[in-house]
């Protein structure tokens, strides 16, 4: 038995108990006659009634699976109450005056009164003995593990409202029982309960409050922050405090020059800190450093104590955001900066979020299972509204540091002028921005206090100079310590406050220094480089030998290719060396096996060759000791990317590289990498990860195939390439078993996150695709089924995809079952990893029917649901930041998918559903006029309709077509067949036809599985191109998650809305 329901029924048996006593104490006084009578009868019934409503009480807490003994003993005492109940109701019975006008009859009453005063005795005793018992049993659930069950905080968190409710209506009962009556565990056993309940309160809140936190958060939102460079030991400090430090005496007169911008910087910086309003600008060239004095400001102790001077006694709410050009379309958008901002704010001052979000906070369920979407324009209006609300501010101050605006993707005048309008209307937000000093910044924020970095850094550029020449003073050199201070004057002069010059040449210095060149040398090399920063590419762009030119610019090449977020492994720049020589290089190698220190020796070489040809371009970016595999190459600041994307250095690469497949690169340099390294630093499990290094390099190569090169497309690749990828993976699936042996490793590679079936989170705890024992040689098809790539699985063995799909008898052990891993392909997704391409899925499902899986095969992990019925409902209720292309292509919120292709090809071979939309209660929402009426996806399975049941339903307008049909009809379900007729009106007979045929059962054996050159439309037959039949506005017309508006339940009622019917028609 549960703990609530265990207490719940102790709590109904001490209330009967006391409804028991008191039938007895006035069962004493009825008799009577006249008036008085008729009194005793009316009380007799209501006493009646009342002990009837306990039995009830009693019954409803009896039933549980498998109880323990002490609750046995708890249900013993319920069915024994419940027999004294039927006692009492007789005991009553008779002591009903009969005519309640005659003086005899009420003489008869108070003998009959009389004479059953050893009855009430008995039934006293019986009574006197149940609460004994139940003062024992009490005791047992305050010692046993009732209590700390229920405190524990990983089973509060799986509480519902409903679930609270309950048991705080038996505290009630047990504290208002237990008033009256004399028995030892009362007062602790009440006590304990409503600490718990104070509790699962506080636990609940936090649960309602993380379904909004979990709304605004996104994949990478400190991916910037954290790929900034830290700043240099003591630098930067200088800002903030205006200790004196020793000062290397050669460059006294230098750095004392620039002091006068320092101690300008510092006093109006702390002074902006501490009580300053407003915007604080930080501006400088490019390289300067802007984004590494961010995140030292942003992380320093002092800076926030000096901002708590200025808050006061308010609450400091401080938040930033890094804008990156680089990043994925959110990091450099305006609804970045929001949700960034704004999860910081509500995640420092949880008391925000229903004042944020008023409306959804009412509908909102703690439910752990619960999930909350919010829109771009929904998190928009309620961030500005919350900045604008003088209230807001009644307790709290607030910060926001900006890095990067020049990275921001939109016309920056708006970013600029938005945020003067967050700060013009209240000192109670200020915002601390940096930028490059283009003209839409300068000017601006020609008002406001402002920082131009690259004049206040010689000092800090200096002492990172001395520190990192420092590291060679071990090593013989023809330099004297003497002689290299002008070295370091020279660097620190020409750098003129850009720290990415700095880097670039202190670089080529060190080289020099280990090659043995002298003082004159040096400076003459140093003295060689230009000033400004891209004419400092420019020159070590020219600079690279011509004999290394065509292996370093497909190094260039190759880093770039896959999106500037993506860092490839080391590992394949050394392999490029050998595919350049030999493009079969990869295919023609055999598999073998190295020592880790074989593999260190190799990316040592490799690293030095890359910043020798690269001449500092790239980076290499270290891993942790124990993680050698994970070491990555990428661009070595995000300026090197605006100068190779110019038009004449793109010419010059291609001149030199020639027409090069840099994707075909990628994978020939993974493949060779995969023969190459030991099991271990390929396939095996990596510590501190739940993947491996191949599962995840293979992952992005199969994402960016499908939806970045395209190779399958039509009309954006050649045959060749097409062949040179299968012949790639064909590869690879003959590695994998050579590799793994039979040891089975985990696959991680259908989804990364759990399953969801359109907007219904029904699926949570079906466990991760592909997530357990993996055969080794369906390794690779795994990857091809979860990205629906059917060219590469149409020319194997058929028996591949009915042995994972077990047409018949499913296999549950398995992990791969084909069906969970094409949900994971056509259910939503919490991150933005993949998107679906409707015509690939449709290809993808003829196939598999074709190979003789049927489209109502159910997953022993799905809810019931068939794959007929679960890509059914990913088309018909899309939700989250899952995206269905259509042609790859992204469709506006306003239009949807009619599905034709794909109903077509499921019905053709013989898919059934008894799927129905359901309708419910009717509100209108004040603010907008809006009629809405909740709806519920409805199927044969009664697991998923339960399910369905207990999360909030979508509301959908009233005016939609899907509604205004169903009110013909008066509200009766709409069904597949209404869908069809609503979508294709012209088109609607024959896929009516194919749902009548297969509910009936009717299916001969050539039409369950005929062949795949026959389906029943085609863009010719239908006269029109698919988009035309295939696209159109949403006929459900959905408007978001229902409000939760119970009228038999009592519930108050959400003042935004006004109900119109509380009926379910299912």
């Amino acid at each position: 038995m549960e703990a609530i329901a265990a207490i719940g029924l102790a709590s109904n048996v001490l209330q009967f108990i006391d409804v028991g006593y008191k039938v007895l104490s006035t069962s004493k006084e009825l008799y009577g006659a006249g008036n008085e009578a008729s009194r005793s009868n009316k009380d007799i019934e209501f006493i009646s009634q009342e002990m009837k409503r306990s039995s009830r009480s009693l019954r409803k807490g009896i039933s549980t699976p498998q109880p323990s003994d002490d609750e046995k003993s708890l249900l013993r005492l319920a069915a024994e109450c419940e027999r004294w109940s039927s006692d009492m109701i007789a005991l009553l019975d008779r002591l009903k005056n009969k005519s309640t006008g005659s003086r005899s009859k009420a003489l008869k009453a108070a003998w009959r009164n009389y004479k059953l005063r050893d009855e009430r005795t008995r039934l006293e005793k019986g009574l006197d003995s149940c609460r004994k018992q139940l003062d024992l049993q009490l005791h047992i659930i305050s010692r046993s593990e009732t209590l700390e069950k229920l405190g524990n905080l990983d089973e509060l968190s799986k509480l519902s409202n409903d679930h609270l409710t309950v048991l705080r209506r038996s505290v009630e009962l047990l504290e208002q029982s237990l008033s009256g009556q004399v028995m030892s565990v009362s007062s602790q056993l009440i006590g304990e309960l409503r600490g718990i309940l104070n509790i699962s309160d506080q636990k609940l809140l936090q649960s309602k409050q993380k379904l909004f936190l979990d709304a605004l958060r996104f994949d990478g939102m400190y991916g910037r922050l954290d790929d900034v460079e830290s700043a240099h030991a003591a630098t930067f400090e200088w800002l903030l405090e205006g200790k004196h430090v020793p000062r290397n005496k050669d460059f006294e007169y230098a750095i004392s020059s620039t002091d006068e911008f320092r101690n300008e910087a510092r006093k109006d910086f702390t002074r902006w800190l501490r009580s300053g309003h407003g915007i604080f600008h930080i501006s400088g060239k490019p390289g300067a450093g802007k984004s590494t004095l961010m995140k030292f400001l942003c992380k320093n102790q002092l800076a926030t104590r000096y901002l708590e001077e200025w808050s006061g006694s308010k609450t400091l709410i401080f938040a930033k955001s890094f804008f990156w050009r680089l990043g994925s379309d959110t990091q450099r958008s305006l609804n970045g900066l929001v949700r960034s901002l704004f999860f910081q704010m509500l995640s420092a001052v949880p008391d925000l979020i229903p004042v944020a979000f008023p409306s959804l906070w009412a509908q909102a369920d703690s439910n752990a299972n619960s999930t909350i979407y919010l829109e771009a324009d929904e998190i928009q209006d309620a961030f500005d509204k919350l900045l604008v609300d003088q209230a807001t501010y009644e307790a709290h101050k607030i910060v926001f540091f900006i890095d990067g605006l020049n990275e921001y993707q939109g016309r920056h005048i708006d970013l600029v002028n938005r945020l003067f309008n967050w700060t013009s209307n209240t000192d109670g937000l200020k915002i601390c921005v940096s930028s490059r000093e283009w003209n839409e910044f300068m000017v601006g924020f020609a008002e406001c206090p402002k920082l131009r970095i690259h004049e206040c850094t010689y000092e800090d550029i200096t002492t990172l100079i001395t520190d990192r020449l420092k590291m060679l003073s071990q090593i013989p050199t023809l330099i004297d310590g003497d002689r290299i201070s002008s070295l370091i004057w020279l660097i620190a002069y020409k750098a003129e406050g850009v720290f990415q010059w700095v880097r670039l040449v202190l670089t080529a210095a060190e080289d020099g220094i280990l090659n043995g060149d002298d003082i004159l040398g040096l400076i003459s090399k140093i003295e060689s480089f230009p000033n400004e920063l891209g004419a400092l590419y420019q020159y070590l762009f020219n600079s690279i030998h011509v004999a290394d030119r065509r292996k370093a610019f497909e190094f260039l090449r190759m880093s770039c290719h896959m999106g500037l977020d993506r860092r490839l492994p080391l590992f394949q720049f050394w392999f490029l060396n050998q595919v350049i020589d030999d493009p079969t290089y990869a295919l023609k190698m055999s598999i073998q096996n190295h020592t880790e220190e074989d593999m260190a020796r190799l990316l040592q070489v490799t690293r030095r060759q890359l910043y020798g040809r690269c001449k500092g371009l790239l980076e290499v970016y270290s891993a942790p000791a124990d993680l050698p595999y994970e070491i990555r190459v990428g661009l070595m600041h995000s300026t090197v990317h605006e100068f190779l994307d110019q038009s004449h250095i793109k010419e010059a690469l291609d001149q030199a590289v020639g027409h090069v497949d840099f994707f075909d690169r990628i994978c020939q340099t993974f493949l060779a990498h995969a023969k190459f390294a030991n099991t271990k630093w390929s396939f095996g499990e990596i510590p501190g990860f739940s993947d491996t290094l191949f599962n995840r390099e293979l992952s992005h190569i199969f994402e960016f195939a499908v939806n970045e090169a395209r190779i399958f497309s039509s009309g954006t690749s050649t045959n060749q390439r097409q062949a040179r990828f299968l012949e790639f993976l064909n590869e690879l699936e003959n590695l994998a078993p050579a590799r793994v042996g039979s040891k089975l490793p985990n696959m991680y590679c259908a989804s990364r996150h759990m399953l969801a079936t359109g907007c219904f989170d029904i699926l949570n705890d079906v466990p991760y695709p592909a997530s357990g024992p993996t055969r080794p040689n369906t390794y690779i098809q795994t990857f091809a089924v979860s990205w629906l790539l059917h060219e590469f699985l149409c020319e194997k063995d058929p028996s591949y995809l009915t042995s994972i799909a077990g047409t018949v008898e499913p296999i549950v052990e398995d992990a791969n079952d084909l069906v969970l891993l094409l949900v994971s392909c056509i259910s939503h997704f919490t991150s933005d990893l993949k998107i679906v391409c409707y015509g690939r899925l449709c290809q993808f499902l003829e196939l598999c029917f074709s190979r003789g899986i049927s489209p109502n095969y159910v997953s022993p992990w799905l809810k019931g649901l068939s794959l007929f019925e679960l890509t059914l409902l990913a088309v018909l209720f899309p939700g989250g930041q899952y995206q269905l292309r259509y042609n790859n292509t992204d469709l506006p919120d306003s239009i949807h998918i009619y599905p034709l292709r794909l109903l077509e090809l499921c019905l053709r071979y013989g898919a059934r559903s008894q799927f129905r939309i359901c309708f419910g209660p009717m509100f209108r929402e004040r603010h907008y006029d809006l009629v809405s009426v909740q709806v519920r996806p409805m199927f044969a399975a009664e697991e998923f309709n339960e399910a369905v049941k207990r999360q909030r339903p979508l509301s959908i307008s009233k005016s939609s077509p899907v509604a205004a049909l169903a009110e013909k009809r008066n509200w009766t379900p709409v069904t597949l067949r209404d869908l069809v007729q609503l979508w294709f009106p012209n088109d609607c007979g024959v896929l009516q036809h194919l749902i009548d045929r297969n509910n009936d059962g009717n299916i001969s054996p050539d039409l369950r599985y005929p062949s795949p050159d026959r389906p029943l439309f085609s863009e010719e037959k239908t006269g029109r191109a698919w988009s035309e039949v295939e696209l159109g506005d949403d006929i459900l017309g959905i408007v978001h998650w229902a409000p939760r508006i119970f009228i038999a339940d009592k519930e108050p009622i959400n003042e935004d809305y006004e109900v119109m019917s509380d009926v379910w028609y299912l």
